[in-house]
């Protein structure tokens, strides 16, 4: 390029001439920037094209995808956030399945299905709904998902475990969609209820709108007309749930439970709830704890009051601990357990047969006939709850409408907690550092099972979120229940710190089907108060639940002998179907060694025989058995 002003020749690139330092003009060359352009569209299609390709053999390969996602979630995740993740990413996998396969039948989805999910950890169930519309429930040992399905289009249904019957009700026009489902616990279930807009073949869940919260455990099933639902809840349970009682003293108060009769009546389009809050001694405790700890519900619990207890509530000040977990304590003579044979009944549900439902009702009714009897032969009805913030006395009656009522409630003082608080005129030092316990349960209404329980900064302990544990000192054996192994004296025990992952579950029941209420640290160390098919009960920092007993070291002389994999081999079950396992795994062992096999049990309750050479047995070697 010659310059303009010296006409010195310099070099095309040049930006300034070499000699007078003069700026070049910049020729643009038409060829340079027409093969630029090509390629930069042309490196554009290869991207968008390896993008498409990669989407689209996404969907084509939903199988393939959807069957490495329920691998890694059988294997079990590293962390929390893992777990997360996992949970995640398996529930987009099953829809973008389902949406693929929208047109095979329930059958056809069930077998592609089981043929894709390792059955060691999965469980699934497709069911027929009326307006040709599919459930797909996928039971998994993270966490149960349904999947519904209308058309191609398929909507993930959270907080909804397993189905139990549906309703079309078709209102101006408008169709709605009612699902009644079920939460599995360790003595019965907690109902669930889901509510779907059906607008033009769509999926609109308005369920948080449509039913109001209730707590309890029992069963629920739709009233003859079709549209408003039946509920029974237990009494106890209900108490629990709410965090009013730890569930240890309230069983050890040994007073009957109540069957409480519930009506989710539909009007306009949405439930509204009839409550049934009962009527004996646990009914006048259980609203003399929610009222104390959320005074906005005084007028709900009006009737279990006298006149002058009701005007005396205000002056008893706020509590310091919300929700607050009282110890329950029955004061007099008489002791806590005058009552204990007639304890707690579990609540009935749809497997238990008319004769069965009818001795339960039978015992509650004799129950409470001994209790009133009790009180009328001297028997103190004086009670004690609190924590170690806050503490009450209660003096309970019979009025005149057979409903128990609170006659006397003073607030008394916490051993080594606060100021003096025989009256209520200290009620200004309490300051209110809670929500109310209304809100606390209508914000989070399933906080068990997503609790951080990550380890305690101070102390290094695993922290547990409050479980709520029925009564498991079963005497006899009933279609609701199931017979605890032991009720031992506790024995230590200790997580198993060679797991792959950070945390164990902990559960409400002995099974994976039981939602998880806890996850505690590999490492940790548990208190052992039971065990029950293959599972550890446990307690932890005052807590209680299930832990599979693969993953607890317990040197007891009842405890259970466990195992651990060293080499990639397969379980064959009764059935000899195949479980296929990984190094790493922890089992339950049953049995001694017979043609050079041990007979163990996995975590989800299968039980089958794997090869001696591929485990590696601690503690003592169990006794021969006979297959």
């Amino acid at each position: 390029m010659r310059c303009p002003e010296c006409t010195v020749r310099n070099s095309v690139a040049a930006v300034q001439c070499k000699e007078c330092g003069v700026k070049l003009a910049r020729k643009s060359s038409p060829n340079l920037i027409k093969y630029a352009l090509i390629g930069a569209a042309a490196l554009g299609v290869l991207g968008i094209g390896a993008a498409s390709f990669s989407f689209v053999s996404g969907l084509v390969d939903s199988d393939g995808n959807l069957q490495k996602v329920s691998r890694r979630v059988a294997k079990g995740p590293k962390s929390k956030e893992d777990a997360d993740h996992l949970k995640s990413e398996l529930e987009n996998s099953v829809k973008r399945f389902l949406e693929k396969n929208a047109a095979l039948s329930s059958a056809e989805i069930t077998s592609k299905m089981q043929k894709i999910f390792p059955t060691s950890a999965y469980e699934i169930h497709v069911f027929d709904l009326p307006n040709a519309l599919k459930l797909v429930e996928v039971d998994t040992v993270l966490q149960s998902c349904n999947y519904l399905m209308s058309n191609k289009e398929v909507a993930v249904l959270r907080k909804f475990d397993l189905f139990d019957e549906a309703k079309i009700i078709n209102r101006n026009g408008a169709v709605t969609l009612v699902l009644l489902g079920h939460q599995n616990v360790s003595a019965g279930r907690i109902p669930q209820v889901k509510v779907i807009d059906l607008a033009s073949g769509g999926i609109k869940e308005r369920t948080d709108k449509a039913v109001p919260f209730f707590t309890g455990e029992g069963s629920a099933k739709f009233a003859a007309n079709g549209q408003d639902i039946d509920v029974e809840l237990a009494l106890s349970s209900r108490a629990s749930e709410e965090e009013l009682f730890t569930p240890s003293s309230l069983r050890a108060l040994g007073l009957p439970d109540e069957q409480l009769k519930v009506k989710l009546i539909y009007k306009d389009g949405n439930y509204e709830l009839l409550d049934d809050n009962g009527h004996g001694q646990m009914a006048a405790l259980r609203a003399a704890a929610f009222t104390v700890a959320d005074q906005a519900q005084k007028a709900r619990f009006r009737k279990y009051f006298t006149n002058p207890v009701a005007d005396s509530i205000a002056g008893l000040g706020t509590l310091k601990v919300c929700p607050p977990l009282f110890e329950i304590k029955r004061k007099g003579k008489s002791g806590g357990n005058a009552v204990v044979a007639a304890a707690a009944l579990p609540a009935d549900d749809d497997n238990s047969s008319r004769r069965s439902r009818r001795r339960r009702r039978e015992a509650a009714r004799r129950a409470e006939q001994l209790a009133a009897s009790q009180g009328a032969a001297g028997s103190s009805n004086s009670y004690f709850m609190g924590n170690a913030e806050d503490a009450f006395e209660l003096q309970l009656a019979r009025g005149s409408s057979g409903v128990y009522q609170v006659t006397q409630m003073r607030r008394v003082k916490v051993q080594g907690h606060g100021p003096d608080t025989d009256s209520g005129s200290v009620a200004s030092t309490y300051e209110n550092k809670t929500s109310s316990l209304v809100d606390k349960l209508l914000s989070s209404p399933d906080s068990a099972t997503t609790a951080d329980l990550s380890p305690d900064k101070n102390t290094g302990a695993p922290a547990i979120a409050p479980l709520a544990v029925p009564n498991n000192k079963v005497i006899e054996k009933t279609a609701a229940s199931k017979v605890v192994e032991k009720e031992a004296a506790v024995e230590k025990g200790t997580v198993s710190s060679t797991l792959s992952s950070d945390t164990v579950k902990v559960r409400r029941g002995a099974g994976t089907h039981y939602r998880t209420v806890a996850e505690i640290s590999r490492g940790a160390d548990v208190e052992i108060i039971g065990k029950q098919e293959g599972w550890y009960k446990v307690r932890v920092k005052g807590k209680e639940g299930f832990i599979y007993a693969g993953f607890i070291n317990c040197k007891t002389g009842d405890a259970y002998t466990t195992a651990t994999v060293k080499s990639g081999k397969s379980v064959t079950d009764a059935r000899n179907r195949t479980v296929n396992l990984q190094a790493g795994d922890r089992l339950v062992v049953l049995g001694g060694i017979n043609n050079n096999k041990y007979k163990v049990q996995l975590s989800n309750g299968r039980t089958g025989f794997v090869d001696k050479d591929a485990l590696d047995v601690g503690g003592d070697s169990p006794p021969a058995f006979v297959p």
